[in-house]
């Protein structure tokens, strides 16, 4: 098994990175970008690099199923690459360097490779299924943070969370300097999965996600010593469509007064 998933590894660590030379050679430079009906923002570079990708892919794996942001779904097969080809474009547009490149491998939906590269900080994070999570070929760990208090907190927000006021009661809740060591957003939630898979940040929280956002960072958090579930404990769902994915992701010793959190909330019936 190993030896097959190392294979995938090596393809998925070529196209990402080739992406990400791409992305790197023309951040801050001018390029053409339209708004998405969803309102999202989808520039010339995410294209090139989608394409950059799915040609490596394809040319490996003929016969096996793609996922990418900006052309959806292609294949039914047991193997399926989920891709995000410029994870942050909003970032990018605005010359904020929080951006990657993100690739991941599900054998029957569960990740088996991921990789997240972050072209401005020239880091590849790498991850094989049983085998460990690494940055740059090194070993990395999450932190070992016992409590919320203790805990650095990153977390997404999408159009959804407008009607889910038990979800912005548990952000609310964690907000006081005392319950956590704050709450970050930096849209970008592959590049934020890979900073709790290298014990910067000890969590990430998102209701409202995508699987390409989210399925090569999450086997970097398992493969780091971490934890990965849906908000009700249940394994992520990363075949689930767009906006459809919920994840809590910790460095597991938090893990369960996250979830303790949000069953209080959603046990109130206070819902303002």
């Amino acid at each position: 098994m190993g030896t097959a998933f190392d294979e995938f590894l090596t393809t998925a660590k070529a196209a990402a990175t080739e992406a990400s030379t791409l992305l790197r050679a023309n951040f801050q430079s001018d390029y053409d970008m339209t708004q998405k009906r969803e309102g999202t923002l989808v520039t010339e570079i995410d294209l090139r690099a989608e394409r950059t990708i799915r040609s490596i892919i394809t040319e490996a794996y003929p016969d096996h199923a793609i996922i990418s942001e900006e052309t959806g779904r292609d294949g039914a097969a047991r193997f399926t690459w989920v891709v995000d080809p410029l994870d942050g474009t909003a970032n990018y547009v605005a010359g904020f360097e929080h951006y990657c490149a993100s690739i991941a491998l599900l054998d029957e939906g569960e990740p088996v490779v991921g990789v997240v590269v972050h072209p401005q900080r020239e880091e590849t994070y790498t991850a094989v299924a049983g085998s460990g999570a690494q940055r740059n070929g090194q070993r990395i760990s999450v932190s070992s943070a016992d409590s919320l208090p203790e805990s650095a907190v990153l977390f997404g927000i999408s159009p959804p969370i407008i009607d889910d006021c038990r979800l912005r009661r548990v952000y609310q809740h964690l907000f006081p300097p005392d319950r956590s060591r704050g709450l970050r957003q930096l849209g970008a939630g592959a590049c934020d999965l890979s900073f709790v898979a290298n014990g910067t940040f000890e969590c990430f929280l998102d209701k409202y996600t995508s699987p390409w956002d989210v399925a090569a960072g999450s086997l970097l958090v398992e493969e780091a010593g971490g934890k990965v579930t849906d908000w009700d404990g249940s394994p992520v769902n990363f075949t689930a469509e767009e906006r459809d994915v919920g994840i809590i992701a910790s460095n597991g010793r938090v893990h369960a007064d996250l979830r303790q959190l949000y069953r209080n909330e959603t046990a109130n019936p206070n819902t303002n």
